[in-house]
């Protein structure tokens, strides 16, 4: 059976859409983004070294441009596709689909890896309950080195079971989301605040910079792999989707989120190499569990409670990845990008019961690569191959923002990016974003980065992308459309129906006017 899923209709059904205070926004998607954190120290400190507080301030000021982008584009465009649908919107179909792909790639990764992640936290207790069985959980396989047999059925049983989760259409809880995300916010603060008070000296954070440095491919490596902390970005096209007035509500909270995220993204670090050396992180598992247990070594309560709440606010980012990935393949159904089977919902739940079984398959191939890479630690293989997409998607996200501002200036943008350059070009006034291009010199460094560095992601990456581009043109071929070029489409339209289901009347009324004959701009 076909027809219109709850994705669907929550971009364009004002009964579908509820009220969001800036408080539940806020700490829904702290929910979603959180997770980042309790995934990418460890994994960084171990490649960066001492110099891995830099890392991530470098990656860390590019995810605040790039983020900016999206708080924009995410207010005035308050529809579920997220990324595709700001990349299709400002730089066509085809530009609009590899976004997709890529951000298909980074979902589908991010789902294995926080999945992985939440195990490993999880895992932290075994050896209490198993004791000298715990050796029995993993083996060895010729030619291919150590297989984790017990982590990866773990781990495939975690993103099943969410997979399953929403297949049967179990809608969000959102007060569990906010609550989770509200106990994210209290531990991490916590794990800061008495690391720095008991734990942290800045004689050793001295020593490590001066002493620990990396090799520069090393460093390198370390920052494109701390680009894992800002993931999630498409968590804010989610809120503005379901939230009543999205333009006033998100702003506000999106902003507050990024700049706390990059806060902890920069103090974890530093309170980390202050307190341990990297190796003591070994291969990157459950970093903030090994944080607290040298924050407070002679209380086992704190490091499991903090490993707890790693995994259970990884299992809800993870989540939170599942339900993007289902909106965002929906929306690509929507707009010619995939097949009528990404838009195909079960009967009774109006899920898209085939297009998340079959990403789900991709899932758990991902995951037994990663497990049965030879001689590699599987964090460390999904981590090579995560970053790729989100390089790949932002680039062409900011990219897009930038252009929008010249193709459609009278766009009602409740949130405009800082630091403009009013100019004109084709006898209409436009605000040139010069943050926005830092952050795509930004954005497009930390994808060479990955090229450089990553040598499964550079391989994957682009190889999944060639894949999808092969589909595509069969696909548009098939349907007799435009191969390189777009589906015309009425944008202006379909943007006032958008606002006024999300309850913004005077945004649709002012853009109304501003493209009338008689008004300051023309019609696009």
């Amino acid at each position: 059976m076909t027809g219109t899923s709850p994705d669907a209709r929550a971009s364009s059904v004002p009964g579908d859409r509820r009220p969001i205070t800036a408080w539940g926004a806020f700490l829904g998607s702290q929910a979603a983004i959180g997770g980042n954190l309790f995934v990418a120290l460890g994994l960084v400190l171990v490649s960066a070294q001492g110099a891995g507080a830099l890392a991530f301030a470098l990656s860390g000021l590019v995810f605040l441009l790039v983020g900016l982008s999206y708080v924009e584009l995410a207010s005035t465009f308050p529809v579920a596709g997220g990324g595709y649908y700001f990349v299709m919107r400002g730089l066509g179909d085809l530009a609009g689909f590899v976004a997709g792909a890529a951000l298909i790639l980074d979902l589908t990764i991010g789902i294995a890896l926080f999945s992985a992640m939440g195990a490993s936290y999880a895992n932290t207790f075994a050896p209490a309950l198993l004791g000298a069985e715990a050796s029995l959980l993993s083996g060895d396989i010729p030619t291919l080195g150590r297989f984790e047999w017990f982590w990866f059925a773990e781990s495939l049983a975690l993103a099943t079971l969410l997979i399953v989760i929403n297949v049967r259409g179990m809608r969000e809880r959102t007060g569990l989301t906010t609550a989770v995300g509200a106990v994210a916010l209290v531990g991490l603060t916590a794990v800061v605040a008495a690391g720095f008070l008991r734990s942290w000296d800045p004689a050793a954070l001295l020593a490590a910079l001066e002493q620990q440095r990396p090799t520069g491919r090393s460093f390198v490596y370390g920052v494109s792999l701390s680009i894992i902390s800002f993931v999630g970005l498409q968590a804010f096209a989610l809120t503005a989707a379901e939230c009543l007035r999205p333009g006033r509500v998100l702003p506000r909270p999106a902003i507050a989120l990024i700049l706390t995220t990059l806060l902890f993204a920069v103090s974890l670090p530093c309170l980390a190499l202050g307190a341990l050396a990297p190796s003591a992180f070994g291969d990157g598992q459950s970093p903030l569990a090994v944080l607290a247990e040298r924050i407070a070594p002679s209380n086992g309560v704190f490091p499991g409670v903090i490993a707890a709440l790693g995994c259970a606010v990884l299992l809800v980012s993870a989540n939170s990845f599942v339900a993007s990935l289902s909106r965002l393949f929906f929306s690509m159904g929507q707009y010619d990008g995939l097949g009528e089977w990404s838009r195909r919902v079960h009967a009774k739940t109006l899920t898209p019961l085939v297009g998340l079984a079959a990403f789900g398959l991709l899932i758990a191939i991902e995951l037994a690569v990663a497990f049965l890479w030879p001689d590699a630690m599987p964090l460390d293989v999904l981590a090579n191959m995560y970053a790729f997409g989100a390089a790949l998607a932002y680039s062409l996200v900011v990219l897009s923002m930038i252009r929008l501002r010249f193709s459609d200036p009278h766009l009602p943008r409740p949130y405009r990016m800082p630091l403009n350059l009013p100019i004109s070009a084709g006898g209409r006034r436009v605000h040139f974003p010069l943050l926005a291009v830092i952050g795509l010199l930004g954005a497009v460094a930390l994808l060479v980065m990955v090229l450089a560095t990553h040598e499964i992601g550079r391989i994957a990456g682009p190889g999944w992308i060639i894949i999808c581009l092969c589909y595509y043109f069969v696909h548009r071929r098939r349907r007799r459309l435009s191969v390189l070029g777009s589906v015309p489409r009425d944008w202006v339209g379909e943007q006032m129906r958008v606002l006024a289901s999300a309850g913004e009347k005077d945004l649709a009324d002012s853009y109304s006017r501003a493209i009338s004959p008689g008004g300051s701009g023309v019609r696009t």
